[in-house]
């Protein structure tokens, strides 16, 4: 009997940690929903074959401690998807601007290569009963002979002036392949092209990012608008961002646990010469649950610390500097429900 009972125990503990005695089976987990506490839910859904098809936001009314108990609908998307995965149309319902309902909805199209050809924005018209196109973008690509893109032509409609504009943007590469400079010029006419900006990148012996400058070229001249320096410890970890531009100078400090998942994220500001702390999140991990079994959302929800980590993100907190102490002052939590294929 204490044998039976000693492997239905075994059997149970390891169906808890996301596996199953049958080594063909994985239990994935999918992430449901998002909470800011007494502020927004975020409820996503999805298909049979894992894409997101449906995403519903709303809006805190009654707040109560750590809870809500009255959720008002700001809007829902929903997704549509070629047979490569690529998203091809995406509606939106928006009742957040005084409960007055509004459509919109966006169209894509894709080469073979699987870069963005076509995104064209439509709104509803509720008096003519049917669809509106109020921006237009169409992009063409080219690729050397391994594939890389080298040119990048786009067009923007102004649909006011009912005029279209063309952007180009140029890359090249070095030896390793890492990506080393980027310059965009707008169209004027009789194929005459005039500079706009550009973007320098500088990586160190193993291929990690650790320079990228950006240049406005104004009368002639290129001034540079930012310049944002990284760099990484020994696990290749990016641990600090310092970027200085025009506008502002901020710094990034990133620190990890044993198991590399960021835990904690502290900005700076730079004042009078002086980096000061402004803010910090923090973020806890489920580390029963590996990364590589999680489904996560597509679009409606940047899930980059989720991408970027090895365990499932669950909690997340906000905190400010304020009087020489950290206040919370944002809570968020990610739920997922176990998904058997």
């Amino acid at each position: 009997m204490k044998k039976v009972i000693l492997a239905i125990a075994i059997i149970l503990t390891a169906t808890a940690a996301g596996f199953s005695q049958n080594t063909d089976t994985i239990v994935k987990h999918r992430l449901d929903s998002v909470i800011i506490i007494g502020e927004f839910k975020t409820v996503f859904f999805y298909d049979e074959h894992e894409n997101e098809i449906r995403c519903v936001e709303y809006k805190c009314r009654k707040p109560i401690v750590n809870d809500c108990v009255v959720w008002q609908k700001l809007c829902k998307y929903e997704y549509a998807y070629d047979s490569n995965k690529n998203k091809i149309t995406q509606t939106k319902e928006d009742v957040s601007y005084f409960n007055i309902k509004q459509l919109f909805k966006d169209e894509y199209a894709y080469d073979t290569n699987g870069n963005r050809t076509m995104w064209y924005e439509y709104r509803w018209d509720s008096i003519n009963n049917n669809w509106e196109i109020f921006r237009k973008l169409e992009m063409e690509y080219v690729y050397d002979n391994n594939g890389k893109m080298i040119e990048n032509i786009y067009y923007h409609f102004n649909d006011m002036l009912n005029i279209w504009s063309k952007y180009k943007t140029e890359y090249t590469y070095d030896i390793y392949g890492n990506k080393k400079n980027c310059i965009t010029s707008r169209y004027l006419e009789k194929n005459i092209w005039e500079k706009d900006n550009k973007i320098e990148y500088t990586y160190d012996i193993y291929g990690n990012l650790i320079r990228e400058v950006r240049s406005d070229y104004i009368e002639n001249i290129w001034e540079e608008d930012y310049n944002t320096k990284y760099t990484y410890d020994s696990n290749r970890n990016q641990v600090e961002a310092t970027h200085c531009s025009r506008d502002e100078n901020y710094k990034i400090e990133h620190i990890y646990d044993k198991n590399q998942n960021l835990i904690r994220k502290i900005f700076y500001h730079l004042t009078n010469n002086t980096w000061e702390q402004a803010y910090k999140n923090e973020y806890v991990y489920d580390t029963s649950y590996p990364s590589e079994n999680l489904i996560i959302p597509q679009y409606s929800y940047d899930c980059n610390y989720i991408n970027n980590s090895n365990f499932m993100l669950i909690e997340e907190r906000r905190y400010e500097w304020e009087s020489n102490n950290w206040e919370c002052n944002r809570i968020v939590k990610y739920y997922y429900s176990p998904q058997t294929k």
